[in-house]
């Protein structure tokens, strides 16, 4: 079962209700992040999306960085993704294979342990 915040970002996403999203620190998984991209692919009012958690409590893989990627080739009004470096995936890897054409910062290159921000614009 998903996490009332999730569930509660899964809503607010769907009436268009909020220009930021946090789920930092809300255990969220490669589940979560499918439905979330799925709402996210129509949404036009959402700029910013927190999934930041301490590594050893990440339950996100490279397979939810594939999905994300899809959602961003369409998904203009998104303009700020903020992740962590998950175990050993480096999602902002993933975001580059998977959408090339994205424009990452040079801090999203980075391999240590805080946030990663990815301005997406």
């Amino acid at each position: 079962m998903a996490s009332p915040e999730l569930e509660q970002a899964l809503q607010d996403i769907a009436l268009n209700k909020k220009t930021s999203i946090d789920l930092r620190r809300c255990n969220i998984d490669d589940e979560g992040v499918a439905r979330l991209a799925e709402a996210l692919k129509t949404n036009t009012t959402v700029t910013e999306l927190d999934l930041s958690v301490p590594s050893n409590e990440n339950r996100i893989t490279a397979a939810s960085g594939a999905r994300l990627a899809e959602v961003l080739k369409t998904n203009t009004t998104l303009t700020r993704l903020v992740l962590f470096v998950c175990r050993d995936v480096h999602l902002d890897r993933v975001l580059s294979r998977h959408c090339p054409s994205l424009p990452l910062s040079p801090s999203s290159r980075a391999t240590s342990r805080p946030p990663l921000s990815l301005p997406l614009f």
